[in-house]
Protein backbone atom coordinates (compact mmCIF):
# COMPACT_ATOMS: atom_id res chain seq x y z
CA UNK A 1 0.00 0.00 0.00
CA UNK A 2 1.03 3.51 -0.67
CA UNK A 3 1.66 5.63 2.35
CA UNK A 4 -0.71 8.45 2.99
CA UNK A 5 1.95 11.15 2.59
CA UNK A 6 3.10 9.89 -0.79
CA UNK A 7 -0.46 9.93 -1.98
CA UNK A 8 -0.92 13.47 -0.73
CA UNK A 9 2.30 14.60 -2.45
CA UNK A 10 1.26 12.84 -5.67
CA UNK A 11 -2.16 14.55 -5.50
CA UNK A 12 -0.58 17.95 -4.92
CA UNK A 13 1.88 17.41 -7.77
CA UNK A 14 -0.96 16.28 -10.04
CA UNK A 15 -3.04 19.32 -9.03
CA UNK A 16 -0.12 21.70 -9.66
CA UNK A 17 0.66 20.09 -13.02
CA UNK A 18 -3.02 20.16 -13.98
CA UNK A 19 -3.36 23.81 -12.90
CA UNK A 20 -0.19 24.67 -14.79
CA UNK A 21 -1.42 22.92 -17.91
CA UNK A 22 -4.81 24.65 -17.65
CA UNK A 23 -3.16 28.06 -17.07
CA UNK A 24 -0.74 27.52 -19.91
CA UNK A 25 -3.45 26.51 -22.37
CA UNK A 26 -5.64 29.43 -21.25
CA UNK A 27 -2.79 31.94 -21.65
CA UNK A 28 -1.86 30.49 -25.02
CA UNK A 29 -5.48 30.74 -26.17
CA UNK A 30 -5.71 34.33 -24.95
CA UNK A 31 -2.44 35.21 -26.69
CA UNK A 32 -3.64 33.51 -29.86
CA UNK A 33 -6.93 35.41 -29.72
CA UNK A 34 -5.10 38.70 -29.16
CA UNK A 35 -2.64 37.99 -31.99
CA UNK A 36 -5.52 37.03 -34.29
CA UNK A 37 -7.33 40.27 -33.46
CA UNK A 38 -4.17 42.33 -34.15
CA UNK A 39 -3.55 40.46 -37.40
CA UNK A 40 -7.13 41.05 -38.48
CA UNK A 41 -6.78 44.78 -37.73
CA UNK A 42 -3.57 44.94 -39.76
CA UNK A 43 -5.14 43.08 -42.69
CA UNK A 44 -8.17 45.39 -42.68
CA UNK A 45 -5.91 48.48 -42.50
CA UNK A 46 -3.77 47.19 -45.39
CA UNK A 47 -6.86 46.47 -47.50
CA UNK A 48 -8.25 49.93 -46.75
CA UNK A 49 -4.93 51.56 -47.69
CA UNK A 50 -4.85 49.57 -50.93
CA UNK A 51 -8.45 50.53 -51.74
CA UNK A 52 -7.71 54.19 -51.00
CA UNK A 53 -4.66 54.11 -53.30
CA UNK A 54 -6.68 52.45 -56.06
CA UNK A 55 -9.41 55.10 -55.75
CA UNK A 56 -6.80 57.86 -55.78
CA UNK A 57 -5.20 56.49 -58.92
CA UNK A 58 -8.56 55.97 -60.63
CA UNK A 59 -9.50 59.54 -59.79
CA UNK A 60 -6.20 60.85 -61.19
CA UNK A 61 -6.67 58.76 -64.34
CA UNK A 62 -10.21 60.09 -64.79
CA UNK A 63 -9.01 63.66 -64.36
CA UNK A 64 -6.27 63.12 -66.93
CA UNK A 65 -8.75 61.58 -69.37
CA UNK A 66 -11.11 64.51 -68.87
CA UNK A 67 -8.25 66.95 -69.47
CA UNK A 68 -7.34 65.02 -72.64
CA UNK A 69 -10.94 65.29 -73.87
CA UNK A 70 -10.94 69.03 -73.25
CA UNK A 71 -7.61 69.41 -75.05
CA UNK A 72 -8.96 67.30 -77.90
CA UNK A 73 -11.98 69.57 -78.28
CA UNK A 74 -9.77 72.65 -78.23
CA UNK A 75 -7.48 71.15 -80.88
CA UNK A 76 -10.49 70.22 -83.03
CA UNK A 77 -11.68 73.84 -82.80
CA UNK A 78 -8.21 75.05 -83.81
CA UNK A 79 -8.27 72.73 -86.84
CA UNK A 80 -11.72 74.05 -87.80
CA UNK A 81 -10.35 77.59 -87.59
CA UNK A 82 -7.37 76.53 -89.68
CA UNK A 83 -9.65 75.04 -92.32
CA UNK A 84 -11.69 78.25 -92.44
CA UNK A 85 -8.50 80.28 -92.82
CA UNK A 86 -7.36 77.96 -95.63
CA UNK A 87 -10.64 78.39 -97.48
CA UNK A 88 -10.37 82.17 -97.14
CA UNK A 89 -6.76 82.05 -98.30
CA UNK A 90 -7.68 79.93 -101.32
CA UNK A 91 -10.44 82.35 -102.24
CA UNK A 92 -8.04 85.29 -101.93
CA UNK A 93 -5.41 83.40 -103.93
CA UNK A 94 -7.93 82.67 -106.66
CA UNK A 95 -8.79 86.37 -106.77
CA UNK A 96 -5.12 87.32 -107.06
CA UNK A 97 -4.58 84.71 -109.75
CA UNK A 98 -7.56 86.05 -111.68
CA UNK A 99 -6.18 89.57 -111.34
CA UNK A 100 -2.77 88.41 -112.58
CA UNK A 101 -4.36 86.71 -115.60
CA UNK A 102 -6.38 89.85 -116.31
CA UNK A 103 -3.20 91.96 -116.13
CA UNK A 104 -1.52 89.55 -118.54
CA UNK A 105 -4.48 89.81 -120.92
CA UNK A 106 -4.36 93.60 -120.74
CA UNK A 107 -0.64 93.56 -121.47
CA UNK A 108 -1.21 91.31 -124.46
CA UNK A 109 -3.97 93.58 -125.71
CA UNK A 110 -1.77 96.65 -125.37
CA UNK A 111 0.94 94.86 -127.29
CA UNK A 112 -1.51 94.01 -130.10
CA UNK A 113 -0.12 96.83 -132.20
CA UNK A 114 1.34 95.25 -135.30
CA UNK A 115 4.21 97.65 -135.23
CA UNK A 116 5.28 96.22 -131.89
CA UNK A 117 5.10 92.56 -132.86
CA UNK A 118 8.53 91.73 -131.46
CA UNK A 119 7.73 93.44 -128.17
CA UNK A 120 4.29 91.82 -128.02
CA UNK A 121 5.50 88.22 -128.00
CA UNK A 122 8.19 88.78 -125.40
CA UNK A 123 6.04 91.04 -123.18
CA UNK A 124 3.00 88.76 -123.21
CA UNK A 125 5.16 85.69 -122.57
CA UNK A 126 6.93 87.42 -119.67
CA UNK A 127 3.65 88.48 -118.10
CA UNK A 128 2.21 84.98 -118.61
CA UNK A 129 5.29 83.43 -117.02
CA UNK A 130 5.09 85.91 -114.16
CA UNK A 131 1.41 85.03 -113.59
CA UNK A 132 2.24 81.32 -113.71
CA UNK A 133 5.17 81.69 -111.30
CA UNK A 134 3.04 83.82 -108.99
CA UNK A 135 0.27 81.21 -109.00
CA UNK A 136 2.71 78.35 -108.28
CA UNK A 137 4.48 80.28 -105.52
CA UNK A 138 1.18 81.20 -103.91
CA UNK A 139 -0.07 77.60 -104.05
CA UNK A 140 3.16 76.26 -102.59
CA UNK A 141 3.18 78.90 -99.85
CA UNK A 142 -0.38 77.88 -98.96
CA UNK A 143 0.61 74.21 -98.74
CA UNK A 144 3.70 74.92 -96.63
CA UNK A 145 1.79 77.34 -94.43
CA UNK A 146 -0.90 74.72 -93.85
CA UNK A 147 1.68 72.10 -92.89
CA UNK A 148 3.35 74.54 -90.52
CA UNK A 149 0.02 75.46 -88.91
CA UNK A 150 -1.01 71.80 -88.49
CA UNK A 151 2.30 70.89 -86.89
CA UNK A 152 2.19 73.96 -84.68
CA UNK A 153 -1.30 73.08 -83.45
CA UNK A 154 -0.32 69.46 -82.84
CA UNK A 155 2.84 70.50 -81.00
CA UNK A 156 1.04 72.96 -78.75
CA UNK A 157 -1.67 70.39 -78.00
CA UNK A 158 0.93 67.76 -77.14
CA UNK A 159 2.81 70.20 -74.93
CA UNK A 160 -0.34 71.22 -73.06
CA UNK A 161 -1.37 67.59 -72.51
CA UNK A 162 2.10 66.71 -71.25
CA UNK A 163 2.18 69.70 -68.89
CA UNK A 164 -1.28 68.90 -67.52
CA UNK A 165 -0.36 65.25 -66.93
CA UNK A 166 2.93 66.20 -65.29
CA UNK A 167 1.23 68.69 -62.95
CA UNK A 168 -1.44 66.14 -62.05
CA UNK A 169 1.17 63.50 -61.26
CA UNK A 170 3.12 65.99 -59.12
CA UNK A 171 0.07 66.60 -56.92
CA UNK A 172 -0.49 62.88 -56.45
Amino acid sequence: MIPYRAMLIASVVAAVVGAGWWARSTLIQQGYDKATAEYTKLVVAAQQARDDEILKRLSATKELEDAQKIHGKEVAALYLDLDAARRASRAESAGLHTAALAAAARARAQCADTAATAVRSTASDAIGVLAYVFERADTRAGVLGGIAEERGIAGRACERSYDAAREKLKTN
